[in-house]
């Protein structure tokens, strides 16, 4: 089995694709259309809700994807920061 590789332009512009999408389509939303359901049968969703969904999913994959560079390459990924600040 061949596994498709991509290039680093392609993934550049298709990051910017989805940061320009990901921006409109939460530029758009309205107190109202947060509030209704999102257009999942499978989720119980508002679109609020959706959207805190969506950014948990990608978490996820990018705690995946740091797992697979330490495990295959011993690369580690630090993190950047967290928010917390210790007072």
């Amino acid at each position: 089995m061949q596994q498709a590789t991509y290039g680093k332009s392609f993934i550049d512009t298709y990051l910017q694709h989805c940061r320009q999408k990901a921006s409109q389509v939460i530029a758009a939303e309205l107190t109202e259309t947060l509030q209704t359901p999102a257009t999942f049968d499978w989720l119980d969703f508002s679109r609020a809700q959706l959207h805190v969904y969506n950014i948990r999913h990608i978490h996820h994959h990018a705690a995946q994807l740091s797992l697979r560079l330490r495990l295959d390459t011993d690369i580690d990924i630090p993190w950047v920061g967290s928010g917390w600040r210790d007072v």
